[in-house]
Order: structure tokens, then sequence, then C-alpha cells
């Protein structure tokens, strides 16, 4: 009888509100099912690389890579809400050497959030190439292209600042005793100006150890002609004395820009002597000469006159 009623009970616990049972079990295997695929969840990231502690005195040459492609694996919650900047690779260079240096990437260089793991580094080494860091002072030259207008010259190209300190590894520092500036282009230029200049690194890797702008200072004139000017009347004032001027005529030769000499008249040339002021005797004095401001004198012929002065006899000034 007692065996009756526990048969009773095991069939009736398999076969009683199986609708319930049914939901129960599936319920369960939902759960399992999510719990299983949260802990096989897996993700690829492209994580930048830094670089900490590099020495001073050296410099790397070839190409370092900006990321690391990183495999991590977690539950898929967290691996979605997981973002590149949360993970950090960095490289300890403090004991970089000249020459090459491979450098393993290990779980130990990675920054991580607790609730996961690596499962891949790809690449994971690299290698770098190392070589002393050189420092030089060195002048900066113009690299001046295109002709100014006609008639006009460069007169000078002046850098400001005539010189650099540059930085390079010591295999590009090699045969470099000065840089020229990227092209200065003069083409139909006529004035004085003043342009930022770039610096040409002959394609090679260097540096500048500032970041001040460098500037060409351009001075552009109009070139000169001269004149030689003959038999120029002097005119003599007298203030009324009786003399005698030797002799009358003088010969010059004047510079000024092209321009100015080709518009320049005769009668905008005037020489004189002022013997006012002179007691009656003999002397010599130079012939005064009014020019425009943008002529000057090269060459007066003669370069002084011979004036005899005697008593007054007249009162005109001339």
């Amino acid at each position: 009888m007692q065996v009756n009623n526990i048969t009773d009970k095991i069939r009736r616990a398999f076969t009683e509100n199986l609708h319930l049972k049914a939901i129960a079990f599936a319920v369960a295997i939902i759960l399992w099912v999510i719990v299983a695929s949260q802990k096989n969840a897996e993700w690829a990231y492209l994580v930048p690389l830094e670089i900490k502690q590099k020495p001073d005195d050296i410099i790397i040459t070839n190409n370092i890579p900006n990321s690391i492609d990183v495999r991590v694996q977690g539950s898929k919650s967290f691996i979605m809400g997981l973002k590149p900047e949360d993970i950090a690779v960095k490289l300890n260079l403090s004991t970089l050497e000249v020459g090459s240096n491979i450098l393993p990437i290990t779980d130990k260089n990675i920054n991580l959030p607790r609730g996961a793991r690596i499962t891949r580094i790809n690449p994971s080494y690299i290698t770098l190439e190392a070589e002393r860091l050189i420092k030089k002072i060195v002048k900066i030259k113009p690299l001046i292209t295109g002709d100014p207008l006609e008639d006009y010259i460069v007169e000078s190209v002046n850098i400001e600042p005539p010189v650099v300190e540059i930085m390079a590894a010591e295999s590009e520092m090699k045969g470099i005793k000065f840089l020229r500036t990227g092209n200065i282009n003069i083409a139909g230029a006529k004035e004085i100006f003043k342009k930022e200049v770039s610096i040409d690194t002959l394609g090679r890797k260097i540096s500048l150890s500032f970041d001040n702008p460098i500037y060409a200072n351009v001075i552009i004139r109009e070139i000169t002609a001269r004149l030689d000017l003959r038999g120029l009347d002097v005119r003599v004032i007298k203030g009324g004395l009786k003399t005698e001027v030797k002799p009358l005529k003088v010969n010059l030769l004047l510079e000024g820009t092209k321009s100015a000499i080709l518009s320049l008249n005769e009668t905008d040339v005037v020489a004189f002597v002022d013997i006012r002021d002179l007691s009656p005797g003999t002397y010599n004095k130079r012939p005064a000469i009014n020019l425009p401001g943008n002529i000057t004198i090269l060459k007066v012929q003669p370069k002084e006159l011979e004036v005899k002065v005697w008593k007054k006899f007249e009162s005109n000034n001339m």
C-alpha cells in the first residue's frame, strides 16, 4: 500500500501541471543560453600605442605603429560597453639603446578594466631603430625665384633669424652645413617686402628646435643711372660788389634712379656762388648746386671757382 502511494506521488509529479513545468524548463534553457553567451563574448579593438619615458638624447628613425590590435574576451554586456580609449597600450622606452631594439608587447603593457581578459595581441612585438639625436646651429640661405619688375634689382635678402638650431638623427645630419628657405618669388616686385618663409629640409627628417616663424626681408630698388651734365652756367650772387668769377660754367656728374635721371631737365639743376659777404680780395669758392632730392652729385668740375672782389659799385643783387 505504501509502495503504491509513493508510485502515485511520483507519477503525479511528472504528469500534473505540465504547462507550468514546461514554462519553467524553457526559462531555464533561456537563462543558460544567456549566461553561456555572456561568458563567450569576444571583440577586437584598435588601441592607440603610447610611448613613455623615451630618452631625450635618442631618436627613433623607423615608423612606429599608431595602434595595436587587441582582442578582448568577457561578458557580452561588459564588452559592448568597452571603448578603445578604456584600454591603454603603454610602452616604456627608458631602456632604449642606439641600434635595433625588439620590444615585446604583452598583457603587462596593457591596462585593461577588470572583467575581461586579452586573447590576442597583434603585433606581439615591435622593432625600433634608434640613433643618437644631434643638435646643430646652421645658417639659413634664401632661395629666390623670378625676376623683379624691369629696371629694378634685388639689393638684398635678409633672413630673420639668420641661423636656427636643428635636430635630427646622426645619419640625417651628415653633410648639412646650411639650409635654404622655400621659394621666395619676387616676380614683378618693385618694392621692399617681408614675408614668412618655410625651410627646405632636403627631404630629411629634420626638425627645428623652436616653432617661431622665419621671415625674409627683401629689399628691391630701381636701378641707377648717371648723367654727365656739361657747361652748366654758374649764377653769381654778388649783392652790389664788383666781381670777376672764373670759370662761369661747370660740369656735373649726377646719379639717381633711372626714372629720375630720364625725367631730369637742365632747368631742374642750378649752380651758383654767393659772394655777398666777401670783402675785397681773391678767393676760391666751391659752387653750390641745387638738385631734386632723388639725385646725387658724384663729381663737380672744377671743384672751386676763382673769385675776385672789388669795392661795391651797384645796388642790384645780381
